[in-house]
């Protein structure tokens, strides 16, 4: 989320310490601004970000070849789930990847080499305070 505090060309104590007009946060809390312009008058505000239940986006193709380009698998929004929990298997049943809070970092890799191109089942479990599993399939195209 961007927060921009207006007022072009004033100056710009957030309580991040930034000192731009804006600023971008990813986590819940409250932000607080003093915008001082240039006359000397000066007036602060706040406002209070909260996230709540932000639906997955989750991409089931990935192309781990090292172009740079879909070489790592992405679930929008796993972010904001600071508690969640990944595992994925192969189609004989064993983990070939898991990680807590997700960084939509896994590579295509299982003890650092690759995985075979297939499909393979994953489980997301966003943490204790939400109900909802996602479940279903992934697949890699090398």
């Amino acid at each position: 989320i961007i927060l921009n505090a207006g007022n072009t060309g004033a100056t710009y104590i957030w309580s991040t310490g930034d000192i731009t007009q804006t600023i971008t946060v990813s986590e819940e809390g409250t932000y607080s601004v003093t915008v001082t312009d240039n006359n000397g008058c000066s007036n602060t505000g706040s406002i209070t970000i909260t996230m709540e239940n932000l639906e997955l986006i989750i991409y089931n193709v990935f192309t781990p070849n090292g172009d740079d380009v879909n070489d790592t698998w992405v679930i929008e929004n796993i972010e904001f789930y600071k508690d969640s929990y990944i595992e994925i298997y192969n189609r004989n049943g064993n983990l070939v990847f898991s990680a807590e809070h997700y960084q939509n970092d896994w590579d295509g890799k299982y003890n650092d080499k690759d995985v075979p191109a297939a499909t393979y089942y994953y489980i997301i479990n966003l943490g204790e305070n939400y109900d909802k599993t996602y479940k279903g399939f992934v697949t890699i195209i090398r």
